[in-house]
């Protein structure tokens, strides 16, 4: 038996940055960039945690812009597995990927406080999470991590991971918002010398 689950594409919600001028926000390479390397993350959170719960999980992982995949095996649980049981088992796996988003997003706005392009783009991811979050309460799959946690942990488990997911994106939101604008000096100008003609 073999499980999947996949980050949302929580990007699609977004076509521009919550905040900040046209002239100042990310171009699409950047964000690109940025949301690949971000889904890549998240993913990784569900790789990690699958190989420590499930023996032999083999995870996968497919980055498939704007979503990506994470194949596993969980047939059998690992000790450590064991001991969370299998419905624990499976909601810790599920939850991982946010968690890890929570993580990565705190990081990256304290190390890039005054960068208003990073600003930007957390500001993308952030909305795109707690949108996530919430669409668990109206429309769930198998694949959707949330809507895992709730199925396997329970009301409670899945409503202190949307809590600090809601938090950790009104803070990101937050610092895009009073991140300021790097202004480009204005280079003065030159008076170029006349030329001068005599008859």
């Amino acid at each position: 038996m073999s499980r999947i689950i996949y980050s949302y594409p929580e990007w699609q919600y977004l076509r521009a940055a919550p905040y900040g001028s046209k002239k100042e926000n990310p171009s699409q390479l950047e964000q690109t960039a940025a949301t690949t390397g971000l889904i890549f993350l998240h993913e990784c959170g569900h790789a990690l945690a699958a190989t420590l719960l499930y023996q032999n999980a083999n995870p996968k992982i497919n980055v498939t812009f704007p979503g990506g995949v994470c194949h596993f095996n969980n047939t059998y649980l690992s000790s450590l597995g064991s001991w969370f049981g299998r419905s624990n088992s499976a909601a810790l796996v599920a939850a991982a990927g946010p968690i890890v988003d929570i993580i990565s997003m705190l990081a990256i706005t304290k190390l890039t406080r005054s960068k208003k392009y990073a600003a930007q783009l957390m500001s993308w991811k952030a909305f795109g999470l707690a949108l996530y979050s919430l669409s668990a309460l109206v429309h769930c799959y198998d694949a959707h991590d949330f809507c895992q946690v709730r199925s396997h942990g329970g009301q409670l488990a899945y409503g202190l991971l949307a809590a600090a997911c809601l938090a950790t994106s009104t803070l990101v939101l937050h610092n895009a918002k009073k991140t300021p604008e790097i202004k480009t000096p204005i280079k003065p100008r030159i008076n170029q010398p006349r030329l001068v003609l005599y008859r």
